[in-house]
């Protein structure tokens, strides 16, 4: 590290930040590339140098409207944005422009894409994405075609939606009232058809709104961070 790190990093957002992640790829060109969504309507990447320090990579605008959240694909390339005017764009990193797979009635507040502890993006549900909404519903879509892209099934919670997290076949739904849903989410049949069932559904054991959850990639618990700052 240099020395008075941290440091701000150059190229910044506009505007206020909404979502910060890191890439865990295999290939050392795209691990531990930081993805940033933002207020300005734009996603953003840095990427680490030989002397630790992150510099931008890429710069991209995801429709025009706000992005609240982010998340990335099958690789650094290809990163999914929820938007406050309830859009999903898909954003290509590298050739710049984005595609929009899908839309909620409102704003897409989590966006999650299914990885597999022991082996990334090898089960068949590999390309497959989550998005939640302040609607109150996931939707879950099939990305390998994005131009024909629709959802390929939704679940309705009657709250709106602050955080997710999908690791395997379990995804993890974080909403308003404190509330923390947990499904199985199986493929039946082809890519385009899903099984989901609840699991479980508790509330949190902390005091005020849910921000942000993660599972553990062993799935043997999750963590969870309120606006109350545990």
């Amino acid at each position: 590290m240099s020395e008075g790190y941290p440091s701000p990093l150059p190229s910044p957002p506009t505007d206020g930040i909404s979502s910060l992640s890191f890439s865990h790829f295999s290939t050392p060109a795209q691990t531990n590339v930081l993805l940033a969504s933002s207020w300005d309507g734009t996603v953003r990447q840095y990427a680490p140098e030989s002397d630790g320090k992150y510099c931008p990579r890429a710069s991209q605008s995801a429709g025009g409207s706000p992005v609240l959240c982010s998340a990335y694909g099958v690789s650094t390339r290809y990163v999914y944005a929820g938007c406050l005017d309830g859009a999903l764009q898909e954003v290509d990193m590298e050739k710049g422009g984005s595609t929009t797979i899908g839309n909620h009635e409102k704003a897409v507040s989590s966006v999650c894409c299914m990885s597999s502890p022991e082996s990334p993006w090898s089960s068949s549900l590999s390309g497959c994405i989550a998005s939640g909404s302040w609607d109150g519903n996931v939707k879950l879509w099939d990305v390998r075609q994005p131009q024909n892209c629709k959802s390929a099934s939704e679940v309705s919670l009657g709250a709106k939606v602050f955080g997710m997290d999908w690791v395997d076949h379990t995804l993890m739904v974080c909403t308003s009232g404190r509330k923390v849903h947990i499904f199985d989410v199986r493929k039946a049949g082809d890519l385009d058809s899903f099984t989901i069932s609840e699991t479980s559904q508790r509330e949190s054991s902390l005091k005020y709104q849910t921000r942000s959850c993660a599972l553990f990639p062993d799935l043997d618990g999750y963590a969870i961070g309120s606006i109350e700052g545990r």
